[in-house]
């Protein structure tokens, strides 16, 4: 989000789903018919790494036969307002830390929920296991499965065959009865390849296809990786990368991670009231000037990894932009840091008339 001159090269060293690349921390393609609340599963399985960036892929699962017997503390009640997403404007993910109980409680007005995680092995194959429970969650959403994680960065890097990776990734949508897939690689500096995340993003298109052409796939990106003059910058190598314009023909849409900007409160701030006259322009020229392709995400206080998050009235105008015809909605990580405070976040978020 920031510009090159403006950014604190230490922001980019965060956590998990951060605008930093570090963590500690439609073309031709469009969504189903019956656009339900879609509750994404991010797995954990596999040895821990703690490494710098993630990747995490999002399976989408639609209502059915479940277990209700799951570590995520949902139930089958479904929101009030389950019908179809008219447009891309009225999307609005949330993700989801699938140890914590609540995802139940999610306003309703939300599309997507998100928990995670799960992860690739050393062999590059995404590990068909959940955080908690093998269980589903039955809701009248679509479910999303994500893999991957912060600590998860070496093995993604690693993981040059495409279509193992793709296949993998299908298998678990088979297990599972997902509807899709987000994919969330936050690898970056020399860990980062260009061609082998368009690779995949492409291969797993492909297999999803195959599959159903109404599966899902989106994909992560940070704020600063749409702007150049940053991403280019010989100073911020080590740290960050460019957008791989590419893999946009292959996605339905993008989540643009815009926090952990700087751990300075003033720094953050400008960075965060200025996005709209900067970094989101150099973000319209990379999508084309498509917003549908896009949401804008936004974190809770208790999961903004390195500094503060956007303020209430910063998050006001963002919604407000995002949520304009032609345009994609909002992110908001993560729901589950603020299920005590009855999601204040998210309900800022969701689309009026949406909330029960």
């Amino acid at each position: 989000m920031p510009r090159a001159a403006d950014l604190d090269a230490s922001a980019y060293h965060a956590s998990d789903h951060s605008l930093s690349p570090s963590s500690a921390s439609r073309r031709g393609h469009r969504e189903p018919g019956a656009r339900r609340a879609r509750l994404l599963k991010l797995f954990s399985g596999g040895p821990v790494f703690l490494i710098a960036a993630v990747i995490v892929i999002v399976f989408v699962v639609k209502g059915g036969k479940d277990d209700n017997s799951n570590g995520s503390g949902a139930s089958s009640s479904a929101p009030k307002n389950c019908g179809a997403v008219r447009d891309a404007s009225q999307r609005t993910v949330v993700f989801w830390q699938s140890e914590v109980a609540g995802c139940e409680k999610v306003p309703d007005g939300v599309t997507h929920v998100v928990f995670g995680f799960a992860l690739v092995d050393s062999k590059g194959r995404v590990t068909p296991t959940f955080q908690t429970s093998d269980a589903t969650i039955k809701r009248c959403v679509e479910s999303l499965k994500a893999i991957g994680g912060s600590t998860n960065n070496a093995e993604l890097s690693a993981a040059t065959d495409s279509q193992a990776f793709a296949t993998s990734a299908l298998a678990v949508v088979d297990k599972f009865g997902f509807d899709g897939l987000d994919i969330d690689d936050e690898t970056v500096g020399a860990e980062f390849n260009a061609t082998h995340a368009v690779g995949r993003v492409q291969a797993t298109r492909a297999a999803l296809r195959q599959r159903n052409p109404s599966l899902l796939l989106s994909y992560d990106v940070y704020v600063g990786e749409g702007e150049p003059s940053f991403c280019q910058n010989e100073a911020n190598k080590a740290y960050t990368r460019c957008f791989p314009k590419e893999l946009l023909a292959s996605v339905d849409w993008i989540n643009i991670m815009a926090y952990n900007v700087n751990q300075d409160s003033a720094g953050a701030a400008a960075i965060y009231d200025r996005a709209l006259n900067t970094t989101f322009v150099d973000w319209a020229a990379q999508l084309d000037g498509d917003w549908r392709k896009a949401t804008i995400g936004v974190c809770v206080s208790k999961s903004c990894a390195y500094g503060p998050g956007p303020s209430a009235a910063v998050i006001k105008r963002w919604d407000a932009f995002a949520r304009q015809p032609g345009h994609g909605g909002m992110m908001v990580y993560a729901a589950s840091g603020e299920v005590a405070e009855d999601f204040p976040v998210t309900r800022s978020v969701v689309p009026s008339g949406a909330t029960s």
